[in-house]
């Protein structure tokens, strides 16, 4: 969590942004790896006096953090660091899958839940994962480009901004934090050392 002191001019009071990015139906399955998240009584509360991003990803939340100091409300933070996620967190934070986002605007005193999850091909069958038997077949569902889906978070992320971002910042300008780290390369975590060898030899 990236706690910041600053006045904070953005529309937007509350923002969840439900990074549950899935390019592949199996990436949220619980990991077998070696990594072990932190104890509950190693984790401690953060007060954020104007406002707060939180993300699985230190660097892409402190890239949201970035944009808010620079005027950006929250919808701007989230956008930003939601590419960036995809970098350096990739398992979770995908532009190959898809996401929720939910939105509390104070100035419109309205609440709105964008839905950008992946769908299906146009060309799937309800039998399209079924064995020969007639049966579910996981293999088909699972292992195989049977069970691709057609990325939302891009169009998602980007119609967030166009209609809940402040206009202080361009979709472009959100995405070059994340064009830097994708050039410039990322450290990797040892969360990211432990599941990357065994998502690249699934895929």
């Amino acid at each position: 969590m990236i706690p910041f002191r600053i006045t904070w001019r953005g529309s937007l009071a509350a923002i969840l942004l439900g990074l549950s990015f899935c390019g592949l139906a199996a990436a949220q399955e619980p990991r077998r790896g070696f990594y072990t998240p932190l104890s509950a009584d190693a984790i401690h509360s953060v007060v954020a006096e104007h406002g707060m991003v939180v993300a699985q990803e230190k660097t892409a939340a402190r890239i949201g953090t970035d944009i808010l100091k620079r005027g950006g409300n929250a919808a701007d933070a989230a956008v930003a660091t939601g590419f960036a996620m995809a970098v350096t967190y990739p398992r979770a934070g995908n532009i190959g899958g898809g996401g929720f986002m939910v939105i509390h605007s104070v100035d419109r005193h309205e609440d709105v839940a964008i839905d950008y999850r992946e769908t299906a091909p146009a060309a799937t069958t309800s039998g399209i994962f079924l064995g020969a038997d007639g049966k579910p077949d996981n293999a088909k569902s699972r292992d195989s480009a049977l069970g691709i889906g057609i990325p939302g978070t891009p169009a998602g992320l980007a119609l967030a901004l166009e209609k809940y971002g402040s206009g202080k910042f361009t979709l472009a300008e959100l995405l070059q934090p994340a064009i830097d780290l994708a050039r410039n390369g990322v450290v990797v975590s040892d969360d990211g050392a432990d599941t990357l060898p065994e998502w690249h030899r699934r895929l």
